[in-house]
């Protein structure tokens, strides 16, 4: 008899030798990040023969887990279940110290092919320096100066600084772009310029730059003047000459008399 099976044993199996697709790992924000601040970590997975596994980030260069999982479940910061992006929201822990981070993202296939990526993180705490690059000081004789500065910064480009100013202690000035400021008709008297630098991680300057000025647009006041004696002068005689000088803004600098007329 020649009877065969009619059930025959299968056995069925997929071969992968390929590791998993892996593109765009971000990290929102990644530059300017201070201690205490939540990054959003994503990157896109996939593998067309067996599948994804797993996606992890190693956290660790910022204080965290070595091997975080990430999600593409709807949760955990993921904006869609199973569209091929894992996520991973993180806070960084207030001892991590400042300076570049290279974080690694592996992803495996369910036949253990593994792929990595990486991400870069610019921790910031570092404040700028603020630089007054024109403006009065001392006594100036108008009313209506203007100030221009600059700042720099060890992560954030000086054209992507902010800046805020303030004059005798008078509530600072709205954050802005703008470099330059011009006051009009201040009084006489004495001021202090002060203007300081913000970051993109919103580190303010703790020493703000500070020009101190005195606007004196008024003449000084002459009175009395006299000549002892002042008649009946014969050649060869001395004369003196007084006079009551005074201002109030600024300090009397010189008084002179013109002598011509006598020789």
């Amino acid at each position: 008899m020649r009877n065969e099976d009619p059930t025959p044993a299968i056995r069925s199996f997929t071969i992968d030798t390929q590791p998993p697709l892996v593109v765009d790992p971000m990290a929102v924000p990644s530059t300017g990040i201070n201690p205490g601040q939540q990054v959003k970590f994503t990157v896109r997975a996939t593998d067309d023969l067996s599948g994804i596994s797993s996606v992890i980030i190693n956290l660790s260069p910022i204080g965290g887990p070595l091997n975080q999982l990430m999600y593409d479940d709807g949760t955990n910061g993921d904006e869609k279940a199973d569209d091929g992006t894992y996520t991973y929201v993180y806070t960084i822990p207030t001892s991590v110290l400042e300076g570049d981070k290279i974080l690694i993202i592996t992803a495996e296939d369910n036949a253990k092919n593994t792929s990595t990526a990486q991400v870069k993180l610019t921790i910031d705490t570092e404040p700028p320096d603020t630089i007054i690059l024109s403006g009065p000081s001392g006594i100036i004789n108008y009313n209506n100066p203007t100030f221009t500065w600059s700042g720099q910064d060890n992560v954030t480009p000086s054209d992507k600084l902010e800046f805020s100013y303030r004059l005798n202690n008078n509530p600072y000035s709205a954050w802005s772009a703008e470099t330059t400021v011009t006051f009009s008709t201040l009084t006489d008297g004495s001021y202090i310029f002060e203007v300081k630098a913000r970051d993109l991680t919103r580190n303010e300057d703790p020493t703000p730059a500070i020009r101190s000025f005195t606007i004196d647009t008024q003449p000084p006041v002459t009175t009395d003047p006299t000549a002892t004696p002042s008649i009946e002068v014969t050649l060869g005689h001395q004369v003196k000459f007084t006079v009551k000088a005074t201002d109030n803004s600024s300090e009397i600098n010189f008084v002179v008399i013109d002598l011509s007329p006598i020789g």
